[in-house]
């Protein structure tokens, strides 16, 4: 679709011709001006597949088309809509149809390749194939993992935070939970389950559409990001590199950017009480290199994360740490340091939520794990007494 006249100016009367073709190659009934922005998540998905058959649609081979958790956060009308095109998408090209759903992969799918741990475990058609042969292949059943014991003081203390049915539309729905001084608790699930948009929503970076928060036994109102960071609340985000740190700042001045009076007289930041309290937790969190007034963006990402970490622990009143992902990009050695400092955040009172990279972790880790699965929880554990867990119980609450 070139969509330009002899002079090189767009010819939108053309483009709109045939933006209407495709668009009604693929099955959608759109109109080739309709903004983007303005359309359901089902037509912007839609729209993304009619550029990609448009994009080869004059090339010699038939196109191949990706679609990476298409429905991951569709509401089951609209999946029904994608799915349903997706099938006649097979008229136009071969696709690859990357899922965590089984019952989808079963319906949509020729052949279903199951990779784990990086490697592939089975390549084949899915004619006969049950949504339990499928589990089967994808779970290594022997695999066990012990949780850590729980403080039984914390069990007993008073809630810090508790959420009661909060939703908010298109990303989930009536989610409620409570978190005692010194526990962690993990937040599990499948790409697109909503245990990232439950995090910022508690934080206070989304809106909610219903439900409440309390913190400390008081419902909160008018949330917003200063409202938490005032109530004791700390996020560390999943992409540090664009929400959680200035990568042009020093270490020690980013360390210093929620709350900077330990490193102030008056108004202004001292540069040596700065340094000497950067200092401290480059040594506290074996940062490396120990160059506190280096650019951050220098650093490694394993470093990069302890320094986005002691930002929000240097917080002296901190209640609740949440941590989107904290290993995700880290090497071995740093994941221990990472996952160190979390222990001994809970140890001292601080209640921890998270969101890890791998069960395991959240098994090793947390005190309570809630599963969640299209926005809603799934499943609930209490992790408080010692003793073996088979991962398969939380996949198969995941799927």
């Amino acid at each position: 679709m070139v969509g330009l006249n002899r002079v090189g100016i767009q010819d939108w009367s053309r483009i709109n011709r045939e933006a209407s073709a495709v668009l009604d190659k693929v099955g959608v009934k759109l109109s080739p001006s309709a903004k983007v922005g303005d359309l359901s998540f089902v037509n912007r998905q839609m729209v993304e597949i009619a550029r990609a058959v448009c994009v080869d649609s004059g090339a010699a081979t038939v196109p191949l088309i990706i679609l990476d958790e298409p429905t991951a956060v569709l509401e089951q009308a609209e999946t029904a809509v994608l799915e349903r095109e997706i099938r006649n998408l097979r008229s136009l090209g071969s696709v690859i149809f990357v899922s965590h759903r089984l019952d989808e992969v079963l319906r949509i799918c020729d052949r279903v390749v199951v990779m784990r741990s990086g490697k592939l475990v089975s390549d084949q058609s899915t004619e006969n194939l049950t949504k339990d042969d499928l589990f089967n292949v994808m779970v290594d059943d022997a695999t066990e993992v012990v949780p850590r014991v729980r403080s039984q003081t914390a069990s007993a203390a008073k809630p810090v935070l508790e959420v009661h049915g909060i939703s908010r539309k298109g990303s989930f729905r009536n989610i409620s939970f409570a978190i005692r001084p010194g526990q962690i608790l993990a937040l599990v699930g499948a790409n697109g389950a909503g245990c990232g948009e439950v995090m910022r929503a508690i934080f206070g970076a989304s809106a909610l559409d219903s439900g409440s928060i309390t913190v400390d036994g008081r419902s909160v109102s008018q949330w917003s990001i200063r409202r938490a960071v005032k109530a004791g609340l700390a996020y560390v985000p999943a992409e540090r590199k664009i929400e959680g740190m200035i990568g042009g700042f020093s270490a020690a001045r980013n360390i210093a950017l929620v709350h900077p009076g330990e490193a102030a007289i008056g108004m202004l930041l001292s540069p040596k009480r700065l340094s000497r309290m950067a200092q401290s937790w480059f040594d506290r969190l074996d940062v490396k290199p120990g160059e506190v007034q280096r650019p951050l963006a220098q650093f490694s990402g394993g470093n990069q994360q302890k320094v986005v970490m002691a930002k929000w622990l240097s917080v002296s009143k901190l209640k609740v740490l949440m941590l989107d992902h904290p290993l995700r990009g880290l090497d071995v050695g740093a994941g221990q340091a990472v996952n160190g400092q979390i222990r001994r955040s809970s140890e001292g009172g601080t209640a921890v939520i998270l969101i890890p990279d791998t069960i395991e972790e959240a098994i090793e880790l947390a005190d309570q794990i809630i599963v969640m699965r299209d926005g809603e929880i799934s499943a609930r554990h209490d992790l408080g007494q010692p003793g073996g867990m088979a991962l398969h119980e939380i996949i198969a609450e995941m799927i």
